[in-house]
């Protein structure tokens, strides 16, 4: 429960939230994405296809391919992997495989949460690797903070997902609970929503659910340094109040002044009070440093990649369309980057590296090709 001296500094934290999005939905440095495409409702989507397709599965190679992707991959689920998880899967047979996906299903067709789950995957592992277990001691944390995800992410309509980042935010803006117990923290959870539902609303386009919405707020506070730092600030008192600002807009007079600075220089800092567009506009200001543009709060990478192989932006898009072709229709070969470099006149690694980066995304779940 949060006392009321917090609530007020909660408050404080909500009007800055809201002041981000009213900017914009969708965060450049990917920490939230409200609109009605976003990555975070394919992900939660793209969970629940995995666990149905778990369902279904006999074969035992298949089998363990789809529990390693709900288990110990980060692809779909981002809490840090069990090694010794994965070990498991490696090392079970048929019936050990058959053990871990009924738990798996139980987990499916359950609307609470049980913390048996993570005792019978615990045990599996203790009792195949009881030396590593005792060597690592954080075993059954890494368990319940995976299992935690999982529950939340197949009954996202309902339940909160349980992990490090909604665990950490939640303490920092001074919800008391045990985090060792989920419904411990899915009451503080489910006090905190009340608040941000009677203060905020929704901000999210209309088919994200509420708790998506909310786990994408963890997320900002938790990995955005701005955002971290304001709400670090204001729980500590040295933030007292936050007034939506009138975002900063450079004019063209200013941004020859600070392209000569930066020219003179090597450096620029931007400095001013949260909210008012300072890395939005540097990011811009970069941009068309490199003549290129800055759309729907996006960097246009392939100008900045296009600038450093030497080749014109349509060049080297020409060059990307054909090596994504090529990656998705499975006719890349060994030794395609110097037949391509050759062809576009170009060092090899340019190709080589628009292949890294398309396996890069796709790991993440971007439709790259279309950035």
């Amino acid at each position: 429960m949060v006392d009321s001296f917090n609530e007020k500094r909660l408050k404080i934290i909500l009007d800055y939230w809201i002041d981000c999005v009213s900017k914009t939905k969708i965060d450049p440095n990917n920490n939230y994405d409200l609109t009605e495409n976003s990555w975070w409702i394919r992900v939660h989507d793209e969970v629940k296809e995995v666990v149905n397709k778990i369902e279904k599965l006999t074969e035992a190679n298949k089998l363990r391919e789809a529990l390693k992707d709900i288990l110990t991959r980060k692809r779909i689920m981002w809490s840090n992997p069990l090694s010794l998880m994965g070990t498991l899967l490696n090392d079970s047979n048929e019936e050990g495989l058959e053990e871990i996906k009924n738990i798996i299903l139980e987990i499916k067709y359950n609307e609470s949460f049980k913390s048996e789950w993570v005792e019978k995957l615990y045990q599996l592992i203790n009792n195949k690797y009881p030396d590593s277990v005792q060597r690592f001691g954080g075993t059954k944390a890494f368990i319940f903070n995976r299992i935690g995800e999982l529950f939340g992410k197949l009954h996202s309509n309902k339940k909160p997902v349980y992990n490090t980042c909604s665990v950490s935010i939640l303490k920092k803006l001074g919800f008391k609970f045990d985090d060792n117990i989920y419904q411990s923290f899915e009451k503080s959870f489910d006090e905190f929503k009340t608040i941000y539902e009677k203060y905020v609303g929704k901000l999210s386009d209309k088919n994200m659910l509420i708790l998506i919405e909310i786990d994408q707020f963890f997320n900002f506070f938790d990995k955005g340094n701005d955002a971290s730092n304001f709400l670090s600030g204001v729980m500590k008192g040295l933030i007292k109040e936050y007034q939506i600002s009138e975002p900063i807009i450079i004019k063209k007079a200013g941004l020859k002044e600070i392209e000569s600075l930066l020219i003179n220089k090597k450096q620029i800092i931007f400095y001013g009070p949260p909210g008012t567009s300072k890395t939005f506009q540097a990011k811009k200001f970069a941009v068309d440093f490199l003549e290129g543009e800055f759309k729907n709060n996006k960097i246009d990478s392939d100008i900045i990649y296009a600038k450093k192989a030497g080749l014109t932006v349509d060049k080297y898009k020409k060059m990307k369309t054909e090596i994504i072709k090529m990656l998705e229709d499975g006719s890349w070969v060994e030794g395609k980057s110097k037949e391509l470099a050759k062809k576009y006149d170009c060092a090899w690694q340019v190709p080589a590296g628009i292949k890294a980066r398309y396996f890069k995304e796709k790991i993440k779940g971007e439709q790259w090709s279309n950035r």
